[in-house]
């Protein structure tokens, strides 16, 4: 077998045991971050990823006249490489996902990923049906939403406080990349008081350099002041940094970077550009991975668009009307919240799909994506506890109303971090704009004008056109065929 992940001397044997004789390989294993691939004697091959592997686990199954060929990692390149299939782009994997789309796909063709909570068995044989995927955690396997309990709040808290102090204990001393928004701030709140007492929890935050000028409107233009409102929290266990662009980088500088290590587009090159600099404070400091709380938006902080397509599809007619209830989140207009709730019930297939894709969203399979891989994080893990599968079941499970119901947007979070995440943080209702300033150097080349948040907007989708754009450049000079590859 092969393993990677923050794993214990005694824990791979275990993972690798499981794996080949069940289909739930995360049954006995740790939930943390963790790859493994193990082969048999006969050849067969088992292979998985925990849903905390924000990479994925690629394969090529090359089919041809001595047999079949699997190839496997956790990085494009050392599987193109290593495969003999020729190196061409699939111009069919990018834009909007549609209900038919297969989430397997990546932007190369032949290459093909296993989704986080699946299994891949493989056999070697010249048919297709050698290969099999077994879902254990995902849309068919995760638990419909229940009813309503007062104690899910007090459930959820326990269950994250365990989730994150077993990582703390495996992954060194914690850094945490930081907005002053809901999600990473319950991640480093919860790290303060989980963490060995050892360490202190170092929060990075993006500001922006002091001559870019923003009309930000409802937006917060500097998250920093914002974030030290947190460690005033937790004095002497949280300390937060702010970091600035003061090299003057665009974001054009570092797309051929993240593309050479990854093989991919970079998604989002603003965020790169400081990105770098979390990983030399995570590397310097000994850490095995950096801590974020993207997976937030599904499983803490979700907004609950799926729902009332979720109740109809079940039947659940008195508590799809209860939605219009005086209890409704209050940051949702009524007029708003009843022509969502209609079409839902117009389109039987939209109610199906809509839970199917929030679960696959919540479970992480959304895409290949660059920023996600360990090329892109240089080796180090992206820890990210809101993909713990103890919590993404939580979250699953969570009864619909709870979403929605309560004194704001986003209530189910806010309710939970009462007494954890500092009230400034935990009812704020304006969002912020990270990396604006480097997105405005990128499309503009100067940052001596004020700008509004629809010109930041503009300069994201132009910046990240333009990242799509050297990708697509660099992987055709560099496509393969078979006869080239020796």
């Amino acid at each position: 077998g092969a393993l990677c992940g923050l794993l214990r001397a005694e824990e791979p044997a275990r993972i690798v045991e499981r794996l080949l004789r069940s289909d739930d390989p995360g049954e006995a294993a740790p939930d943390v971050p963790w790859a493994a691939v193990a082969r048999r004697s006969d050849g067969s091959v088992a292979a998985t990823a925990s849903t905390m592997m924000t990479g994925s686990l690629l394969y090529t199954n090359e089919v041809g006249l001595h047999g079949a060929r699997l190839v496997l990692g956790t990085d494009v390149a050392s599987v193109l490489t290593t495969s003999t299939l020729p190196i061409e782009r699939n111009r069919d994997s990018f834009g909007r996902p549609t209900p038919d789309a297969d989430r397997r796909d990546t932007p190369f063709l032949g290459l093909r990923g296993v989704l986080t909570g699946d299994t891949l068995r493989w056999h070697p044989t010249r048919e297709s049906a050698g290969i099999r995927h077994v879902e254990w955690c995902g849309p068919t396997t995760l638990p419909d939403p229940g009813r309503r309990d007062r104690r899910m709040h007090d459930r959820y808290l326990a269950t994250f406080d365990a989730v994150v102090g077993e990582l703390a204990r495996r992954s060194g001393p914690p850094i945490v990349q930081l907005s002053a928004g809901l999600d990473s701030t319950f991640v480093a709140a919860t790290l303060a008081r989980e963490a060995p007492s050892t360490h202190i929890v170092r929060c990075l935050t993006y500001s922006p350099v002091p001559e870019a000028s923003l009309d930000s409107g409802r937006y917060l233009a500097d998250e920093y002041p914002t974030a030290r409102v947190l460690e005033r929290a937790y004095p002497g266990r949280m300390e937060v940094r702010a970091l600035r662009n003061d090299a003057g980088l665009r974001p054009i500088d570092v797309v051929g970077q993240v593309t050479r290590r990854t093989w991919l587009p970079c998604p989002v090159p603003e965020s790169e550009v400081w990105m770098r600099r979390v990983r030399q404070v995570a590397r310097a400091a000994g850490a095995q991975g950096f801590y974020v709380g993207m997976n937030g938006n599904a499983a803490f902080s979700h907004h609950g668009s799926e729902v009332p397509a979720a109740l109809l599809g079940r039947g659940r007619l008195l508590a799809w009307a209860g939605l219009l209830g005086p209890n409704s989140a209050r940051g949702i207009p009524r007029r708003a919240l009843l022509r969502r709730m209609m079409r839902g019930a117009l389109d039987a297939r939209l109610v199906h799909s809509r839970r199917s894709d929030h679960l696959d969203w919540l479970v992480g399979r959304r895409g290949l994506r660059a920023d996600a891989s360990l090329a892109a994080t240089e080796g180090l893990y992206r820890i990210d506890p809101f993909r713990s599968r103890a919590v993404i079941t939580l979250a699953a499970e969570l009864p619909p109303q709870m979403w929605w119901q309560g004194d704001y947007f986003r209530s189910f979070a806010r309710t939970t971090g009462r007494g954890r995440v500092p009230e400034e943080i935990r009812l704020r209702r304006n969002p912020g704009l990270q990396s604006w300033d480097i997105a405005i150097l990128g499309s503009l080349g100067r940052l001596d004008v004020p700008v509004t948040a629809e010109c930041v907007a503009a300069s994201h989708a132009t910046n990240a056109a333009h990242a799509r754009e050297w990708w697509t450049h660099w992987i055709t000079t560099n496509s393969r065929t078979p006869a080239a590859h020796s």
